[in-house]
């Protein structure tokens, strides 16, 4: 079982590519962990960020960039 199956870590926000989309950022480190994708909507769903999946870190407030690296 691959660590972030038990926990998350983001340490640093603004390391996140703003060109990828939350969705896609977020599936990216899901897919290299062995993590299914339903995880990630999961998460998105859970921090708040749904309806924002599709766009782009770049778009996203500081507060919005760290949403994700808050659920565990």
């Amino acid at each position: 079982m691959a660590l972030l199956n038990e926990v998350g870590a983001l340490l640093d926000s603004a390391a996140t590519h703003g060109g990828r989309t939350a969705e896609h950022h977020l599936l990216w480190i899901a897919q290299s962990n062995g993590i299914g994708r339903c995880r990630v909507r999961e998460v998105l769903t859970a921090v708040g960020l749904s309806s924002a999946a599709r766009q782009r870190v770049a778009e996203f407030s500081l507060g919005m960039r760290q949403r994700p690296g808050r659920q565990a």
